[in-house]
Protein backbone atom coordinates (compact mmCIF):
# COMPACT_ATOMS: atom_id res chain seq x y z
CA UNK A 1 0.00 0.00 0.00
CA UNK A 2 1.42 3.22 -1.18
CA UNK A 3 1.81 6.54 1.57
CA UNK A 4 -0.50 8.33 -0.65
CA UNK A 5 -3.30 5.67 -0.21
CA UNK A 6 -2.62 5.76 3.57
CA UNK A 7 -3.21 9.38 3.68
CA UNK A 8 -6.53 9.15 1.66
CA UNK A 9 -8.05 6.21 3.66
CA UNK A 10 -6.59 7.16 7.33
CA UNK A 11 -7.03 9.59 9.97
CA UNK A 12 -3.87 9.85 12.19
CA UNK A 13 -5.91 7.86 15.02
CA UNK A 14 -5.24 5.09 13.14
CA UNK A 15 -1.92 4.63 13.52
CA UNK A 16 -1.72 3.45 17.07
CA UNK A 17 -0.25 6.91 18.55
CA UNK A 18 -1.43 9.17 21.27
CA UNK A 19 -2.51 12.79 20.17
CA UNK A 20 -2.80 13.99 23.52
CA UNK A 21 0.52 15.16 23.58
CA UNK A 22 0.69 16.44 20.73
CA UNK A 23 2.52 19.94 19.75
CA UNK A 24 1.73 22.77 17.49
CA UNK A 25 4.65 21.73 15.12
CA UNK A 26 3.08 24.05 12.19
CA UNK A 27 3.98 26.56 14.06
CA UNK A 28 7.54 25.45 14.77
CA UNK A 29 7.70 25.04 10.74
CA UNK A 30 6.31 28.78 10.58
CA UNK A 31 7.23 30.51 6.97
CA UNK A 32 10.56 32.71 6.87
CA UNK A 33 9.33 34.01 3.39
CA UNK A 34 10.75 33.18 -0.06
CA UNK A 35 14.36 31.98 0.44
CA UNK A 36 16.31 31.06 -2.60
CA UNK A 37 16.63 26.98 -3.07
CA UNK A 38 19.97 27.51 -5.07
CA UNK A 39 22.75 30.20 -4.70
CA UNK A 40 23.67 32.30 -7.70
CA UNK A 41 26.85 30.71 -8.14
CA UNK A 42 24.89 27.08 -8.00
CA UNK A 43 22.57 28.62 -11.32
CA UNK A 44 25.42 30.68 -13.20
CA UNK A 45 23.82 33.51 -12.06
CA UNK A 46 26.86 35.37 -11.07
CA UNK A 47 29.11 34.19 -14.26
CA UNK A 48 26.73 35.27 -16.36
CA UNK A 49 26.16 38.96 -14.41
CA UNK A 50 29.59 39.23 -14.88
CA UNK A 51 29.76 38.44 -18.30
CA UNK A 52 27.45 40.55 -18.72
CA UNK A 53 28.66 43.77 -17.06
CA UNK A 54 31.52 42.96 -19.36
CA UNK A 55 29.81 42.91 -22.43
CA UNK A 56 27.91 45.91 -21.40
CA UNK A 57 30.73 48.14 -20.97
CA UNK A 58 32.29 47.10 -24.27
CA UNK A 59 28.86 47.83 -26.30
CA UNK A 60 28.93 51.41 -24.90
CA UNK A 61 26.98 53.44 -27.17
CA UNK A 62 26.60 50.77 -29.32
CA UNK A 63 23.71 48.48 -28.53
CA UNK A 64 20.97 49.91 -30.47
CA UNK A 65 23.74 49.61 -33.82
CA UNK A 66 24.49 45.80 -33.08
CA UNK A 67 20.47 45.39 -32.28
CA UNK A 68 19.72 46.52 -35.77
CA UNK A 69 22.25 45.07 -37.26
CA UNK A 70 21.16 41.59 -36.00
CA UNK A 71 17.45 42.22 -37.52
CA UNK A 72 18.58 43.05 -40.49
CA UNK A 73 20.76 39.53 -40.72
CA UNK A 74 17.50 37.76 -39.27
CA UNK A 75 15.25 39.93 -41.95
CA UNK A 76 17.63 38.93 -44.86
CA UNK A 77 16.67 36.58 -48.06
CA UNK A 78 20.36 35.54 -48.10
CA UNK A 79 21.80 32.81 -46.24
CA UNK A 80 23.28 34.90 -42.85
CA UNK A 81 24.60 33.12 -39.86
CA UNK A 82 23.87 33.65 -36.44
CA UNK A 83 27.26 33.43 -35.14
CA UNK A 84 28.66 32.24 -31.36
CA UNK A 85 29.71 35.76 -30.53
CA UNK A 86 26.71 37.41 -31.86
CA UNK A 87 24.13 35.51 -29.78
CA UNK A 88 26.12 35.28 -26.70
CA UNK A 89 26.47 39.11 -26.95
CA UNK A 90 22.91 39.09 -27.54
CA UNK A 91 21.66 37.24 -24.75
CA UNK A 92 23.97 39.92 -22.53
CA UNK A 93 23.00 42.91 -24.00
CA UNK A 94 19.14 42.24 -23.49
CA UNK A 95 17.21 44.35 -21.33
CA UNK A 96 13.72 43.28 -19.76
CA UNK A 97 11.55 44.71 -22.98
CA UNK A 98 9.51 42.43 -25.84
CA UNK A 99 12.19 43.72 -28.43
CA UNK A 100 14.99 42.82 -26.65
CA UNK A 101 13.86 39.60 -25.65
CA UNK A 102 12.61 38.85 -29.01
CA UNK A 103 14.81 39.01 -30.90
CA UNK A 104 17.49 37.20 -28.76
CA UNK A 105 14.65 34.41 -29.32
CA UNK A 106 14.61 35.03 -32.81
CA UNK A 107 18.65 34.81 -33.03
CA UNK A 108 18.80 31.40 -31.01
CA UNK A 109 16.09 29.84 -33.42
CA UNK A 110 18.00 30.66 -36.44
CA UNK A 111 21.26 29.36 -34.82
CA UNK A 112 19.35 26.59 -34.26
CA UNK A 113 18.55 25.34 -37.58
CA UNK A 114 21.45 26.19 -38.99
CA UNK A 115 23.95 23.63 -40.39
CA UNK A 116 25.89 21.94 -37.41
CA UNK A 117 28.44 22.45 -39.72
CA UNK A 118 28.28 26.05 -39.90
CA UNK A 119 28.57 26.46 -36.14
CA UNK A 120 32.02 27.98 -34.73
CA UNK A 121 33.09 25.96 -31.45
CA UNK A 122 31.01 23.92 -29.11
CA UNK A 123 29.47 26.51 -27.09
CA UNK A 124 26.14 25.47 -25.15
CA UNK A 125 23.76 28.48 -25.14
CA UNK A 126 20.72 26.78 -23.32
CA UNK A 127 21.51 27.70 -19.82
CA UNK A 128 22.72 31.28 -20.85
CA UNK A 129 19.41 31.84 -22.47
CA UNK A 130 17.80 30.88 -19.82
CA UNK A 131 20.05 33.09 -16.97
CA UNK A 132 19.12 35.65 -19.50
CA UNK A 133 15.35 35.10 -18.65
CA UNK A 134 16.02 34.21 -14.95
CA UNK A 135 17.86 37.30 -14.81
CA UNK A 136 15.07 39.53 -16.58
CA UNK A 137 12.23 37.74 -14.89
CA UNK A 138 10.89 36.11 -17.81
CA UNK A 139 9.07 32.73 -16.62
CA UNK A 140 6.52 32.71 -19.31
CA UNK A 141 8.92 33.48 -22.31
CA UNK A 142 10.92 30.10 -20.96
CA UNK A 143 7.88 27.71 -20.58
CA UNK A 144 7.18 29.21 -24.29
CA UNK A 145 10.94 28.49 -25.33
CA UNK A 146 10.91 25.27 -23.84
CA UNK A 147 7.75 24.27 -25.51
CA UNK A 148 9.25 25.71 -29.06
CA UNK A 149 9.60 23.40 -32.17
CA UNK A 150 11.92 25.80 -33.87
CA UNK A 151 13.98 25.89 -30.44
CA UNK A 152 13.79 21.40 -30.37
CA UNK A 153 17.21 20.21 -28.68
CA UNK A 154 18.18 23.87 -27.75
CA UNK A 155 17.37 23.44 -24.38
CA UNK A 156 18.50 19.90 -23.59
CA UNK A 157 20.61 20.43 -20.82
CA UNK A 158 19.67 19.25 -17.35
CA UNK A 159 21.11 22.97 -16.60
CA UNK A 160 18.89 24.70 -18.54
CA UNK A 161 15.80 22.95 -16.61
CA UNK A 162 17.39 23.52 -13.59
CA UNK A 163 17.27 27.36 -14.63
CA UNK A 164 13.77 27.47 -15.60
CA UNK A 165 12.30 25.56 -12.52
CA UNK A 166 14.14 28.02 -10.25
CA UNK A 167 12.85 30.93 -11.55
CA UNK A 168 9.52 29.18 -11.35
CA UNK A 169 10.40 28.20 -7.99
CA UNK A 170 10.82 31.44 -7.26
CA UNK A 171 7.97 33.21 -8.65
CA UNK A 172 5.48 30.93 -7.03
CA UNK A 173 4.33 29.38 -9.71
CA UNK A 174 4.13 25.61 -8.44
CA UNK A 175 2.06 24.20 -11.09
CA UNK A 176 4.32 25.17 -13.66
CA UNK A 177 7.23 23.65 -11.83
CA UNK A 178 5.60 20.04 -11.71
CA UNK A 179 4.13 20.27 -15.35
CA UNK A 180 7.83 21.66 -16.35
CA UNK A 181 9.90 18.44 -14.67
CA UNK A 182 7.20 15.98 -16.27
CA UNK A 183 7.96 17.34 -19.56
CA UNK A 184 11.57 17.07 -18.49
CA UNK A 185 10.80 13.32 -17.41
CA UNK A 186 9.44 12.48 -21.17
CA UNK A 187 12.75 13.64 -22.53
CA UNK A 188 14.97 11.23 -20.18
CA UNK A 189 17.86 13.78 -20.66
CA UNK A 190 20.92 11.61 -19.89
CA UNK A 191 18.98 8.79 -19.44
CA UNK A 192 17.28 9.51 -16.11
CA UNK A 193 13.81 10.43 -15.48
CA UNK A 194 15.02 11.66 -11.68
CA UNK A 195 17.83 14.27 -12.48
CA UNK A 196 18.77 15.31 -8.99
CA UNK A 197 18.88 18.98 -8.87
CA UNK A 198 15.54 19.10 -10.88
CA UNK A 199 13.66 16.85 -8.74
CA UNK A 200 14.65 18.84 -5.87
CA UNK A 201 12.94 21.96 -7.13
CA UNK A 202 9.61 19.84 -7.13
CA UNK A 203 10.28 18.37 -4.08
CA UNK A 204 10.84 21.78 -2.35
CA UNK A 205 7.96 23.15 -4.45
CA UNK A 206 5.90 20.73 -2.78
CA UNK A 207 7.26 21.65 0.88
CA UNK A 208 6.37 25.55 -0.21
CA UNK A 209 3.01 24.55 -1.41
CA UNK A 210 2.25 22.82 2.05
CA UNK A 211 -0.58 20.92 1.48
CA UNK A 212 -2.10 17.31 2.19
CA UNK A 213 -2.28 17.31 -1.84
CA UNK A 214 1.29 18.61 -2.35
CA UNK A 215 2.51 15.85 0.47
CA UNK A 216 0.69 12.93 -1.37
CA UNK A 217 2.26 14.45 -4.74
CA UNK A 218 5.41 14.04 -3.32
CA UNK A 219 5.04 11.10 -1.77
CA UNK A 220 4.10 9.48 -5.09
CA UNK A 221 7.53 11.09 -6.81
CA UNK A 222 9.33 9.35 -4.55
CA UNK A 223 7.22 5.57 -4.67
CA UNK A 224 8.11 5.88 -8.71
CA UNK A 225 11.41 7.34 -7.76
CA UNK A 226 12.49 4.14 -5.58
CA UNK A 227 10.77 1.91 -7.74
CA UNK A 228 13.58 3.43 -10.79
CA UNK A 229 16.25 2.46 -8.09
CA UNK A 230 16.53 6.62 -7.68
CA UNK A 231 18.11 7.71 -4.21
CA UNK A 232 17.60 11.33 -3.64
CA UNK A 233 19.82 13.50 -0.92
CA UNK A 234 20.15 14.41 1.81
CA UNK A 235 17.84 18.14 0.87
CA UNK A 236 15.06 16.40 -0.32
CA UNK A 237 14.42 14.16 2.68
CA UNK A 238 14.30 17.25 4.83
CA UNK A 239 12.15 18.81 2.97
CA UNK A 240 9.76 15.57 2.86
CA UNK A 241 10.14 15.06 5.96
CA UNK A 242 9.10 18.42 7.03
CA UNK A 243 6.18 18.68 4.86
CA UNK A 244 5.14 15.33 6.73
CA UNK A 245 5.76 17.50 10.26
CA UNK A 246 3.81 20.24 9.03
CA UNK A 247 0.89 18.16 7.60
CA UNK A 248 0.61 16.22 11.23
CA UNK A 249 2.32 13.06 9.89
CA UNK A 250 5.04 12.10 12.05
CA UNK A 251 5.01 8.95 11.21
CA UNK A 252 6.16 9.60 7.92
CA UNK A 253 8.63 11.91 9.05
CA UNK A 254 10.34 9.19 10.72
CA UNK A 255 10.54 7.38 7.90
CA UNK A 256 12.07 9.32 5.51
CA UNK A 257 14.36 10.36 8.58
CA UNK A 258 15.46 6.45 8.52
CA UNK A 259 16.70 7.19 4.62
CA UNK A 260 19.46 9.87 5.61
CA UNK A 261 23.05 8.43 5.83
CA UNK A 262 24.00 11.72 7.90
CA UNK A 263 21.82 12.05 11.29
CA UNK A 264 23.84 14.46 13.04
CA UNK A 265 22.26 17.61 10.28
CA UNK A 266 20.75 19.81 12.25
CA UNK A 267 17.37 20.00 10.90
CA UNK A 268 17.31 15.88 10.93
CA UNK A 269 17.72 15.75 14.72
CA UNK A 270 15.38 18.25 15.27
CA UNK A 271 12.97 16.72 13.48
CA UNK A 272 13.55 13.58 14.11
CA UNK A 273 13.06 14.47 18.46
CA UNK A 274 9.77 16.51 17.14
CA UNK A 275 8.45 13.63 15.29
CA UNK A 276 8.91 11.75 18.44
CA UNK A 277 7.57 13.67 21.00
CA UNK A 278 4.40 14.43 18.31
CA UNK A 279 4.45 10.33 18.01
CA UNK A 280 4.60 9.91 22.26
CA UNK A 281 7.63 8.40 22.32
CA UNK A 282 9.20 10.99 24.59
CA UNK A 283 11.51 8.51 26.38
CA UNK A 284 13.24 7.98 23.05
CA UNK A 285 13.81 11.69 22.62
CA UNK A 286 15.75 11.74 25.52
CA UNK A 287 19.47 9.52 24.09
CA UNK A 288 19.03 12.15 20.93
CA UNK A 289 19.12 15.40 23.45
CA UNK A 290 21.95 13.44 25.64
CA UNK A 291 24.04 12.85 23.17
CA UNK A 292 24.17 16.52 21.82
CA UNK A 293 26.46 16.92 25.19
CA UNK A 294 28.50 13.49 25.33
CA UNK A 295 29.33 12.78 21.52
CA UNK A 296 29.73 16.45 20.06
CA UNK A 297 32.51 14.94 18.07
CA UNK A 298 33.99 17.38 16.21
CA UNK A 299 33.82 18.06 12.43
CA UNK A 300 36.86 18.82 10.75
CA UNK A 301 35.55 19.27 7.55
CA UNK A 302 33.36 22.09 9.49
CA UNK A 303 35.51 23.97 11.40
CA UNK A 304 34.39 25.60 14.79
CA UNK A 305 30.73 23.95 14.38
CA UNK A 306 29.48 22.32 17.18
CA UNK A 307 26.22 20.38 17.43
CA UNK A 308 22.76 21.87 18.09
CA UNK A 309 19.15 21.67 19.67
CA UNK A 310 16.65 24.39 18.70
CA UNK A 311 14.90 26.50 21.46
CA UNK A 312 11.73 25.61 20.48
CA UNK A 313 12.52 21.44 20.01
CA UNK A 314 13.90 21.50 23.80
CA UNK A 315 10.98 23.44 24.44
CA UNK A 316 8.35 21.17 22.57
CA UNK A 317 10.29 17.77 24.65
CA UNK A 318 9.97 19.89 28.17
CA UNK A 319 5.77 20.17 27.55
CA UNK A 320 5.46 16.61 26.83
CA UNK A 321 7.71 15.24 29.32
CA UNK A 322 5.90 17.76 32.38
CA UNK A 323 2.12 15.99 30.83
CA UNK A 324 3.98 12.34 31.62
CA UNK A 325 4.04 13.63 35.65
CA UNK A 326 6.78 10.96 35.83
CA UNK A 327 9.04 12.05 38.10
CA UNK A 328 12.45 9.87 36.95
CA UNK A 329 11.72 11.32 33.36
CA UNK A 330 11.25 15.02 34.36
CA UNK A 331 14.46 14.81 36.69
CA UNK A 332 16.59 13.37 33.83
CA UNK A 333 15.12 15.88 30.92
CA UNK A 334 16.26 18.15 33.68
CA UNK A 335 19.11 17.05 33.86
CA UNK A 336 20.14 16.75 29.89
CA UNK A 337 18.61 20.33 29.53
CA UNK A 338 21.17 22.03 32.15
CA UNK A 339 24.09 20.37 30.63
CA UNK A 340 22.77 21.31 27.03
CA UNK A 341 22.48 25.27 28.19
CA UNK A 342 25.57 25.78 30.40
CA UNK A 343 27.85 23.78 27.17
CA UNK A 344 25.78 26.22 24.76
CA UNK A 345 24.38 23.47 22.73
CA UNK A 346 20.58 25.38 22.16
CA UNK A 347 19.92 27.82 19.67
CA UNK A 348 17.50 30.54 19.08
CA UNK A 349 17.09 29.37 15.14
CA UNK A 350 14.21 27.94 13.82
CA UNK A 351 13.78 25.01 12.31
CA UNK A 352 12.21 26.46 8.69
CA UNK A 353 16.31 28.33 8.78
CA UNK A 354 18.18 25.16 7.96
CA UNK A 355 15.32 23.03 6.02
CA UNK A 356 14.67 25.84 3.37
CA UNK A 357 18.76 27.04 3.84
CA UNK A 358 20.19 27.95 0.29
CA UNK A 359 22.16 24.91 -1.55
CA UNK A 360 25.61 27.01 -2.01
CA UNK A 361 28.74 25.21 -4.12
CA UNK A 362 30.91 23.13 -2.97
CA UNK A 363 34.09 24.59 -2.09
CA UNK A 364 36.62 22.43 -1.45
CA UNK A 365 39.42 22.70 1.10
CA UNK A 366 42.94 23.22 -0.28
CA UNK A 367 44.83 22.31 2.40
CA UNK A 368 42.66 19.39 2.63
CA UNK A 369 42.74 18.91 -1.43
CA UNK A 370 46.87 18.98 -0.88
CA UNK A 371 46.74 16.32 1.32
CA UNK A 372 44.71 13.81 -0.46
CA UNK A 373 47.11 14.92 -3.28
CA UNK A 374 50.06 13.51 -1.15
CA UNK A 375 48.34 10.82 0.02
CA UNK A 376 47.53 9.54 -3.67
CA UNK A 377 51.13 8.45 -4.15
CA UNK A 378 52.71 5.26 -3.18
CA UNK A 379 56.36 5.50 -1.62
CA UNK A 380 57.36 2.46 -1.14
CA UNK A 381 58.40 2.18 -4.72
CA UNK A 382 61.17 4.49 -4.64
CA UNK A 383 62.14 4.87 -7.89
CA UNK A 384 58.16 5.32 -9.02
CA UNK A 385 54.83 7.13 -7.61
CA UNK A 386 52.17 5.16 -8.71
CA UNK A 387 48.90 7.13 -8.28
CA UNK A 388 46.52 5.21 -5.51
CA UNK A 389 42.83 4.88 -5.94
CA UNK A 390 40.79 7.92 -4.06
CA UNK A 391 37.75 9.76 -4.13
CA UNK A 392 38.06 12.27 -6.22
CA UNK A 393 36.51 15.39 -4.89
CA UNK A 394 35.27 17.10 -7.56
CA UNK A 395 33.62 20.82 -7.91
CA UNK A 396 29.53 20.95 -7.42
CA UNK A 397 27.31 20.45 -4.89
CA UNK A 398 27.59 19.39 -1.60
CA UNK A 399 23.85 18.34 -1.53
CA UNK A 400 24.24 16.82 -4.90
CA UNK A 401 26.22 14.02 -4.55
Amino acid sequence: MSWSHVLRTCNSSLFGFNTLCRTPVANILRPLGYRPLFTPAVLGLDGYLSSREKIQIQFTNMTGKFQDRMREVLQSEKNNVIFTEDLKNAAHLAEANKDDIELVLEMAKKFNKQNSGLRFGTFVFGPVVMRMLHHLDCPDVAIQALKSEELDGFFDQLASYQIVLDLLYKKERYEDVIDVFRDLQSKRLQGTKFPKNCFMVVIATCYRMNSEESLRTVLDFMKEAEESGISVNRRCLIFIAALALRQNHPHITLEYLAKARDVSHIAIRNMRILALVETSRIEETLPILRAVVQIDIPDNSRPGKKSFILRETVEAVEAAVQKTSDKELIAEFKHILRSLEENHHITENSLERYVTEPIDVFKSNEKQDKAMLAASFNRNNKNKRRPQKYAHNRKGLMERE
